[in-house]
């Protein structure tokens, strides 16, 4: 649930990114949009902030979910909540409010989106040995006919 929300967050973000970069209403006042620009950049990055509060639980709690699931493992499971707590909640809360890039560090986005093709290439693995089970036993006759 963590996850969607993030989701919706960061389409709400980029959305008002695009509005604000692709405006043609002509500014009356040019230091008056000065500001205003300011000000809604400072909007963009509190929804960047929330967008990865949210990642970053929903990785997190994904990662613990993962420690007791024999289908992703405990290697997964805690590269999921090392990702989520270091990566995201702690490079963020150390840089607030502006992104870690801003501040010297690197962008934990990549390492997270690096986790999350991790768990989608294992959640495929998985589908296709099922995949692979359930069509070698559908070639085998039962033993009552």
């Amino acid at each position: 649930m963590l996850t969607i929300l993030s989701g919706a967050l960061v389409t709400a973000m980029i959305i008002v990114q695009l509005a604000v970069v692709q405006s043609t209403v002509p500014a009356a006042d040019a230091q008056l949009s000065s500001v205003l620009v300011h000000r809604i950049r400072d909007v963009s990055l509190g929804m960047d902030v929330a967008f990865d509060r949210f990642i970053g639980l929903g990785t997190v709690f994904f990662g613990f979910a993962m420690l007791t699931d024999r289908r992703f493992g405990r290697i997964l499971g805690w590269l999921g909540i090392v990702v989520g707590l270091v990566v995201i909640l702690g490079f963020n809360l150390a840089t607030f409010p502006d992104p870690p890039v801003e501040a010297g560090l690197f962008d934990p986005g990549p390492v997270t989106g690096l986790w999350h093709l991790l768990v989608v290439i294992q959640m495929t693995r998985y589908l296709v040995r099922l995949r692979r089970g359930a069509s070698t036993t559908e070639g085998q006759s039962s033993p009552g006919s």
